[in-house]
């Protein structure tokens, strides 16, 4: 669909400026509901032309990095910062593919505030039952984000 390759462009421009970093962004493949969800997790809803949920998973070295370059801490704990700041960076991520999905034809797209799931062995159901799944990956070793594009395109 059009509207995940705008997605992707968004997401790799977002990124870099956030992080100094882009990530090369891989389709893992389509995956079916429940999901098995990172240890850390954001879920940010959209609603509107295009409506869902864009989850981020995250592995530790990542939100280390995140860490270091958005709050300038020296490694990611579960403190309230470094929650809220990864809670943020994936706030961002999302609202500013909002944005640009708006500027490219996908108008009146609205944001929920962003769901933190942490925990080990946790699933999650989504309304929709086909879930695109892609690695966004950096080639520099500083992590891996997983991102589940639960979304469907409303006309």
């Amino acid at each position: 669909m059009a509207y995940r390759e705008k997605l992707h462009e968004s997401l790799k421009q977002t990124t870099k400026k956030l992080i100094a970093h882009e990530p090369i962004i891989n389709e893992v493949g389509v995956i079916k509901s429940p999901l098995d969800l990172e240890d850390f997790t954001i879920i940010v809803g959209m609603v509107g032309k295009i409506e869902g949920q864009l989850i981020f998973g995250f592995e530790k070295d990542i939100l280390k990095k995140i860490a270091q370059n958005m709050g300038e801490l020296e490694d990611f704990t579960n403190d309230h910062l470094s929650i809220s700041l990864i809670s943020e960076f994936s706030n961002i991520l999302t609202g500013n593919a909002v944005t640009y999905l708006s500027e490219h034809g996908y108008e009146g797209i609205k944001i929920t505030p962003p769901s933190i799931v942490m925990g080990q062995d946790i699933n999650l159901s989504t309304k929709l039952e086909e879930i695109h799944k892609y690695l966004l990956t950096f080639d520099d070793n500083i992590g891996v984000i997983s991102l589940y594009v639960a979304l469907k395109h409303n006309n």
